[in-house]
């Protein structure tokens, strides 16, 4: 009988051997997985310039930096010690932030190759200009604070690490970005069904005021004008 039994038992246990079992690992990092919903997308999108200013109004290395080399203040002379950890934190939340901007331009551009939109066409080329302005923005403060960064624009591939670059060609691809910002947000369909003004939550400002097209395009153009005097 137990003979009989390990036969009758090897058919299945044979079968279920040559199974080939296919589990996702939610635990690894998938792009097009996380990126695969419009909502997702704009989110993304909308958290980039926020991001940005976080780390450059909240990091006491760029504070110290900014103080002693552009702002002239002259109490803080001689300047306090740069702390490495926190300069380190610094980049690497600039960095990321920018390649995060970049991967959810991306992920917008295969969308909208594919016919598909945010749901309006001025919703799309508005969240399209603020991706730019966020890469910008990331860019150019790691071209103003850093001697090298990786130069981060978009269709750079998901898996791809890029060398590091001198600060000033970091410096222009930030001006880049922002000048795609500018031209993208000056279409004509970026005032039409779901586009500008921005939503509030997009730029924090006093009493919850919301940056029309034309208040975006004169922000960008003083970050333009801001990194390009810092890269001096």
């Amino acid at each position: 009988m137990r003979a009989s039994s390990g036969l009758w038992l090897a058919g299945p246990l044979l079968a279920a051997a040559a199974c080939r079992l296919e589990v996702t690992n939610y635990n690894a990092a998938d792009i097009e997985r996380v990126f695969s919903d419009p909502e997702a997308i704009e989110t993304t999108i909308s958290s980039g310039f926020q991001s940005c200013h976080n780390v450059a109004a909240g990091s006491q290395y760029v504070i110290e930096l900014l103080a002693a080399a552009f702002e002239g203040d002259t109490s803080r002379i001689p300047r306090l010690p740069v702390n490495a950890t926190d300069g380190t934190e610094a980049y690497r939340r600039f960095a990321m932030g920018g390649r995060l901007a970049a991967r959810a331009l991306d992920a917008l551009n295969r969308m909208v190759a594919r016919g598909g939109t945010l749901g309006a066409a001025g919703r799309t080329v508005r969240a399209r200009a603020f991706a730019y302005f966020a890469i910008g923005c990331h860019q150019g403060w790691l071209a103003m604070l850093f001697d090298s960064a990786a130069v981060v624009v978009p269709g750079l591939p998901d898996q791809e690490i890029p060398p590091l670059a001198g600060a000033s060609e970091v410096m222009l691809a930030a001006l880049e970005m922002l000048d795609s910002a500018i031209v993208v947000a000056s279409l004509p369909a970026a005032v039409g069904a779901g586009g500008f003004p921005l939503p509030a939550s997009w730029v924090s400002l006093p009493g919850g005021a919301s940056l029309t097209r034309d208040d975006f395009v004169r922000v960008a153009r003083s970050f333009w004008a801001r990194f390009r005097a810092g890269a001096a």
